[in-house]
């Protein structure tokens, strides 16, 4: 079992890796230091590393004996979507027709996605306790 925790906790480094690379193509955009097609392709690789990160986790998962340890995983793929799903619609908002009217409610995403991260940090603590 600890192998598999191992394997799961590997394979989340290199999801916030991805993620990372997802932030600084973005940031680069924003500063138009890469262009829509650069962005078009860092997106589309970041999505397919995304994808095979969380099936490569749900794989994972199927072979832990622990329901708790299953349940820690189910948590964490949720939370990462949802840091997902809010950044992007961040990036949505930010549109230049749009920053004007969305300032506050992009303030009140990138609040959510910080308590997000924090909680994925305490499920991945959750994770290693458990070992």
């Amino acid at each position: 079992m600890e192998e598999t925790v191992q394997k799961i906790l590997k394979a989340q480094d290199t999801r916030t890796q991805l993620y990372k690379e997802f932030e600084e193509a973005l940031k680069a955009n924003h500063e138009k230091t890469i262009g829509l097609e650069q962005m078009g392709i860092v997106v589309q690789l970041v999505t397919e590393g995304l994808n095979e990160v969380s099936l490569d986790i749900r794989k994972f998962q199927a072979d832990l004996g622990s329901s708790r340890l299953q349940s820690y995983v189910d948590q964490l793929q949720e939370l990462e979507h949802s840091k997902l799903r809010k950044t992007i619609k961040i990036e949505q908002l930010s549109l230049p027709s749009n920053i004007e009217d969305n300032h506050s409610e992009i303030e009140q995403l990138k609040e959510e996605i910080h308590a997000t991260i924090m909680k994925i940090n305490d499920t991945i603590q959750s994770i290693k306790d458990e070992l």
